[in-house]
């Protein structure tokens, strides 16, 4: 992993007051942050947020749901604003198609 990648995790790290470790993956491993401080809530719905080194970006992943429901951060400043949009757009196709 470069040293931006790194200090750009670091970063985002440090701006939430989190804990970072690194799993290895064989390549270039993907960082996480802290278990319980990564999971954010909205309507009941719970994603993970993680920070991919190979592609330089946050991701979010719903836990709690039978779907499978995985979005893209573009900046820091926005992941609650994301995951909400995410959720209330997953919750208004739930209702177009009568899915519970």
């Amino acid at each position: 992993m470069n040293k931006s990648k790194l200090d750009l995790i670091k970063q985002v790290a440090k701006n939430y007051n989190i804990e970072i470790k690194e799993v290895a993956d064989g390549q270039g491993g993907i960082y996480y942050m802290k278990d319980d401080d990564n999971i954010i809530e909205y309507k009941g719905y719970q994603a993970e947020i993680k920070y991919s080194a190979d592609d330089n970006c946050l991701y979010g992943n719903v836990i709690n749901t039978k779907d499978t429901i995985c979005f893209e951060i573009e900046d820091v400043k926005t992941i609650m604003k994301t995951f909400q949009e995410v959720i209330d757009d997953y919750l208004e196709m739930c209702e177009k198609v009568k899915k519970e």
